[in-house]
């Protein structure tokens, strides 16, 4: 994670390099069952040595060829700092990675406090639709996703009822709807590795894949609006535009399907839509969403462009000072502003 966190900083602002790769850090860390203490600070040790290694890694390299420009005539070039950068954050990766961090403070019962408040899980229904079901891909098939996931396969439900057992050698169909037992983040994250939906994907535009759709956690307090009713009763999806995506219940499993299971107080709801329309919607029900509990829908599907995107505006810039290439008639001011 330091290699990756130092070659990132050698192309990208080290603040933007450290906001990258602490989500996935601190997710290493809790699937560990390590305190993320112990790699955070290393990871940002990282992003600093990695911004010495090229000209745009660090603002400072930026400034020092402005000067040499002004100075002697000629700025330093992309990798002028390579041989001493590289050389150094060499050394210091392998000191933090190696030493550095057995000096940290282990922090566990604050590592142990936070998975105890993320140990959730959920009962919930995930909708096969045209791409998950493309070819004689059955149940068991799944199973690979769903353990890297972290997840349990529940069952298959066809035509509005469940299949008898966990029906491992069923085919899968669209409109079939796999239920599955996990924490949000995990659901989400199956969700997208194997382009499953959900119910009512319909009502928020695009599914998985769209914009500002979040899963919040509410508990279900004595006298709510659906305690004892459900969730199809109520016409949550079409009042709100939100989903009930699953049901945790003190870690029992049901057979019910989840848009038909009647709540209970103390239940824990896993709405998913909008935030907007989530926070109206746990207001009208009567719920409390639980803080800090939201987990943002990612949109896979433009990770790539993303990625290049920032690429392309990390790349290097033709100092305001510099001459233009000979035979160009451009002036420097004008190189300026067009990098």
């Amino acid at each position: 994670m330091a290699t990756l966190a130092a070659g990132l900083s050698a192309i990208i602002n080290n603040v933007a390099a450290l906001a990258l790769l602490m989500p996935l850090d601190v997710e290493a860390a809790e699937k560990a069952k390590r305190a993320a203490g112990q790699s955070l600070m290393p990871l940002s040790f990282a992003t600093i040595l990695g911004g010495m290694i090229t000209l745009i890694g660090t603002p400072p390299n930026i400034v020092i060829s402005e000067y040499r420009q002004d100075a002697l005539g000629a700025p330093f070039d992309m990798f002028d700092f390579a041989p001493v950068g590289l050389t150094v954050a060499i050394a210091g990766i392998a000191f933090v990675s190696l030493v550095g961090w057995r000096l940290l403070p282990t922090r566990t019962q604050l590592a142990g406090h936070q998975v105890d408040l993320n140990k959730g899980r959920y009962v919930a229904e995930l909708r096969i639709g045209d791409e998950a079901a493309d070819g004689d891909l059955m149940v068991q098939d799944l199973y690979p996703q769903a353990e890297n996931a972290g997840i349990n396969i529940l069952g298959l439900i066809r035509r509005g009822r469940r299949r008898p057992g966990l029906a491992r050698r069923e085919v899968l169909l669209p409109g079939d709807f796999l239920v599955v037992e996990g924490e949000p983040k995990s659901i989400e994250s199956f969700m997208g590795q194997v382009r499953l939906d959900f119910a009512g994907s319909e009502k928020h535009e695009g599914g998985v894949t769209s914009t500002g759709l979040a899963l919040v956690e509410a508990i279900v307090p004595d006298g709510a609006r659906i305690q004892n009713r459900t969730a199809r009763a109520l016409g949550l999806l079409q009042r709100h535009s939100v989903t009930l995506l699953g049901v945790a219940r003190s870690g029992k499993r049901f057979r019910d399907r989840v848009r038909l299971l009647p709540i209970r107080s103390g239940d824990v709801l896993l709405l998913l839509g909008d935030p907007e329309r989530v926070a109206a919607a746990t207001e009208w029900l009567g719920v409390l969403p639980i803080e800090g509990r939201s987990t943002e829908v990612i949109q896979r599907g433009k990770a790539g462009i993303s990625v290049a995107i920032g690429l392309y505006g990390a790349r290097p810039c033709l100092p305001a000072s510099s001459k233009p290439p000979s035979g160009s008639s451009m002036s420097s001011t004008t190189i300026s502003r067009a990098g």
